[in-house]
């Protein structure tokens, strides 16, 4: 594994151009458990169901009050939560110059918390609302403590600003993303098991227009057979913390 990170590390400083791509893995260090680990977050809540029950613009429109009791727990999770160590080197290796922009499909805002800059929220951000019919937009402070569903001041719910099932991916991220694997000299993919659509297909993109893939997860992902260079199997923290130690280790003159 050292061999294998010291190897990642040198294509990341010799490169002009990486791109960091993350999924739910990367924050379950800080307590957000993903779909598959379930937890606190689907607490009162049937997985086997939940995707016509709650994750869908059919349901939300028939019932805003139910689908907003997981909205308004899932919130309150998150803002008990801070980065951890996998999205602290990702904004290291920000800092350093060597990651561009982090597309990522998480909608925690955790990325950005760490203090990376360049941030393509995919699926949006939980904690940003708009209204469905005069398209105002809050952010969950401005409603936060009032009732449940919040509503616009033009007496309509409000929705998050993450797609449900049902919903049309934010045009604007799905474009930037193409346009950020389309540039990638390298892209550092990081805790995402790869299989949900369209996302999934940033990756690949990258790989079709000659990207090294580094990819960094506990578990091989779809990925890791089909297009991945480099394996690097482990705790994200962990591993994230000690791929951007031998980052900074490389001499300068390797580097561009």
């Amino acid at each position: 594994m050292s061999n294998q990170i010291k190897e990642a590390a040198k294509v990341i400083a010799d490169s002009r151009v990486v791109i960091g791509y993350t999924g739910a893995g990367i924050s379950t260090e800080s307590g957000i458990p993903d779909f598959r680990t379930m937890g606190e977050f689907w607490e009162g809540f049937d997985p086997a169901t939940f995707e016509v029950e709650i994750d869908s613009r059919e349901a939300f429109e028939k019932n805003p009050k139910k689908v907003w009791g997981f909205f308004s727990q899932a919130i309150g999770l998150m803002e008990q939560v801070a980065p951890n160590k996998g999205h602290k080197a990702l904004a290291r290796l920000g800092r350093l110059g060597k990651m561009a922009a982090i597309v990522t499909q998480n909608v925690d805002g955790l990325h950005q918390a760490a203090g990376s800059e360049n941030v393509i929220e995919f699926h949006g951000n939980i904690r940003q609302l708009h209204c469905l019919k005069c398209e105002a937009r809050y952010g969950w402070d401005e409603v936060k403590g009032g009732k449940i569903p919040p509503v616009c001041r033009c007496g309509y719910v409000l929705k998050p600003m993450v797609p449900l099932f049902g919903d049309q991916v934010n045009i604007e991220a799905a474009s930037t993303a193409e346009v950020l694997a389309v540039n990638a000299q390298v892209m550092l993919v990081a805790c995402t098991h790869g299989d949900i659509a369209p996302v999934n297909q940033v990756p690949m993109v990258a790989k079709q227009y000659g990207a090294l893939i580094v990819e960094v997860n506990r578990q091989k992902s779809l990925y890791t057979d089909r297009i991945t260079d480099y394996f690097l199997q482990g705790e994200s923290g962990e591993v994230l913390t000690a791929l951007v130690r031998e980052v900074e280790a490389v001499p300068a003159s390797a580097g561009n």
